[in-house]
C-alpha cells in the first residue's frame, strides 16, 4: 500500500472500529432500558400487593407517583431506539469493513482515482449515520493500543483522554447502580 492508501486504510479501520464501539455502547444500553422497565414494573407490582393487604395510604401515594413516572421513562427509553440506532452503527461498521477491505486490495500503483474513489464512498457512509460520542472513538483506541498486531493504528491516550473514559465509565456505573438502588430506598422511606 502506498502512503495515501495507508492514511486511507488507517481513518476507515479508526471509524470502523469506533463504530463498532457505539453498537457495542447503545446495545448495551437498550438492555439496560428493557431491564429497568422490566425491574421497576415488577417491584410496583409487587409493592401494589402488598399495599393491596395493608392498605397503606402513604404507599398508595407512592405507587401512583411511581407508575406515572415509570410511564413516562418507559416513553422516553423507547424514543430514544436504543437497539435500531445500535444496528444502524453495525450495518454501517460492516460496510466501512467492506470498504477497508477494497483499500487493502489495491495495488501499491493504484491511480489517484480509485483511492479518491474509495475516499469519496467513505465520506458517503459518514453522512449516513449519526455521529459516535468521544468515548465510543477513545475505547476503539484502547482497543487498537491493546491489541497486537494494530501497531499502525497505536495512537497512546493522553493523561485527559484517560481520565475522560475513566469518568465515562464511573458516570455509566454510578448511574445503573442507581437506578437499580432508587426504588429500595424510596419504599423503605416511604414505609
Amino acid at each position: 500500500m502506498n502512503g495515501k492508501a495507508e492514511v486511507t486504510y488507517r481513518k476507515i479501520e479508526i471509524t470502523r472500529k469506533t463504530r463498532i464501539m457505539a453498537s457495542e455502547r447503545l446495545r448495551k444500553w437498550d438492555m439496560y432500558g428493557n431491564f429497568m422497565t422490566v425491574y421497576y414494573s415488577t417491584f410496583i407490582v409487587g409493592l401494589s400487593i402488598w399495599n393491596f393487604k395493608t392498605n397503606n395510604q402513604a404507599a398508595s401515594v407512592f405507587l401512583l407517583i411511581s407508575s406515572t413516572v415509570l410511564a413516562i421513562l418507559t416513553l422516553w427509553v423507547n424514543s430514544q431506539r436504543f437497539g435500531e440506532r445500535s444496528n444502524s452503527f453495525k450495518h454501517h461498521y460492516i460496510e466501512l469493513a467492506r470498504l477497508s477491505a477494497s483499500v487493502q486490495g489495491l495495488p501499491d500503483d493504484c491511480a489517484n482515482a480509485e483511492l479518491s474513489s474509495i475516499e469519496d464512498t467513505y465520506l458517503l457512509l459518514l453522512g449516513a449515520v449519526e455521529n459516535h460520542k468521544e468515548c465510543d472513538y477513545l475505547r476503539a483506541l484502547r482497543a487498537f493500543n491493546s491489541n497486537s498486531g494494530c501497531e499502525k493504528f497505536s495512537q497512546p491516550l493522553t493523561c485527559r483522554q484517560k481520565a475522560d473514559l475513566f469518568i465515562s465509565t464511573v458516570k455509566e456505573l454510578v448511574l445503573v447502580l442507581s437506578l437499580l438502588v432508587l426504588p429500595v430506598i424510596l419504599v423503605l422511606r416511604v414505609l
